[in-house]
């Protein structure tokens, strides 16, 4: 977690004692002078005051890293993303994901990616067996908080698919960010993007796509949502790139499904520690990743209709959110390319095949119910 600035700066000098030390020794010259004038007390404290705020400026220049160095600094969270090696060096090995189509459309292909915790891994399972959310995705890679990868089905070439495991020490708390209760989780997010911007799948598309387990994700829709919303006729050539946001009742980027372009990934993975330094751990980590890529000046584009999810509500229509006991929910509005929240397969299931049914699609051939 990064400290705060106050705290770093715990090594200055005492008022008194900083004050005694520039005294003793810018009046040293001088000491024996008989004609040295009387200093009137308010001047001279005044002086002492600006002395130490120039030494403490001095401290904190020397304590400071420079930007060549600060890549090299480690973050001052608790956690370790990867092995002091790999950090320090900046490198990690190319990892390739899994692809579902052979060569990429820069313009709206998409890299989905998920991170899932044991209570989420039926669902997976499930999506995998079917082949539908991020599997259908152009690569796709599921993260578990895992010590060892995790087999969660078979692709449709008949070989397993194991997950990239996360491992610990796991930390994520309940916490209030801005008077709001939600769950910090940046750490382990990080883990998972760190993997990310070395994916060599990752580097080929144009956009970027975290989906939490319980969205039901359309990536069909997807495509056409950034055809129309993404700002396709702009070329996205450097940094520092775009991202979507998806909640009308905050004007935010929310966790179910986060949309970023390829070259603000690029700018995400080049200024991490920045944002690490400046904004802290100690919030969600959409919040995180929403705050600094508006620190680093990525471009925030805005499609309220991709994502309908139970906290955003204020902008669409549901039957019953939170879901009530029998399951009430409305997955039928076509122009929706996510859909959230769905924790249990039952109602996973069910919204996904409404989803289908509302484009024709026989759900019995399809979804297998």
């Amino acid at each position: 977690m990064a400290l705060p600035v106050a705290q770093m700066l715990k090594t200055e000098p005492l008022e008194d004692e900083a004050e005694s030390i520039l005294l003793s020794g810018a009046g040293q010259a001088d000491a024996n002078a008989t004609s040295r004038k009387t200093c009137h007390f308010p001047l001279c404290r005044l002086a002492a005051v600006v002395s130490i705020v120039l030494l403490a400026l001095a401290l904190w220049s020397k304590m400071r890293p420079t930007q060549t160095e600060e890549s090299k600094v480690r973050p001052l969270f608790a956690l370790q993303l990867f092995s002091e090696a790999e950090y320090l060096s900046g490198t990690l090995a190319i990892t390739t994901s899994t692809t579902t189509t052979q060569g990429f459309n820069m313009s709206r292909s998409i890299f989905c990616f998920m991170i899932a915790a044991e209570h989420e891994w039926p669902v997976v399972k499930w999506s995998l067996k079917q082949y539908i959310g991020i599997f259908q995705c152009d690569a796709f890679q599921v993260y578990t908080i895992s010590e060892k990868p995790i087999e969660l089905g078979n692709l449709t070439n008949g070989s397993a698919y194991l997950s990239t495991p996360l491992k610990g020490p796991h930390r994520f708390w309940a916490c209030t960010y801005g008077g709001v209760k939600m769950l910090c989780n940046v750490d382990d997010a990080l883990k998972a993007w760190r993997h990310v911007f070395r994916d060599s799948q990752a580097l080929r598309c144009g956009w970027i796509v975290k989906v939490d387990p319980d969205t039901v994700l359309m990536p069909h829709r997807l495509r056409t949502h950034l055809l129309h919303s993404g700002r396709l006729d702009i070329p996205d050539a450097g940094p520092p790139g775009r991202f979507i946001a998806n909640c009308p009742r905050f004007g935010s980027m929310q966790g179910p499904l986060e949309v970023i372009s390829q070259q603000a990934m690029r700018t995400f993975d080049k200024n991490l520690l920045k944002c690490i330094w400046s904004l802290g751990t100690s919030m969600g980590e959409d919040i995180f990743l929403l705050h600094c890529l508006r620190e680093l000046g990525s471009w925030q584009l805005s499609d309220w209709t991709v994502l309908k999810d139970g906290k955003c509500s204020g902008g669409f229509h549901y039957v019953q959110f939170p879901f009530s006991a029998t399951g009430d929910f409305d997955c039928r509005d076509t122009n929706v390319a996510a859909f959230h929240p769905f924790k249990s397969i039952q109602f996973f299931a069910s919204c996904m095949g409404q989803a289908y049914e509302s484009e024709g699609v026989n759900t019995t051939e399809r979804l297998g119910h």
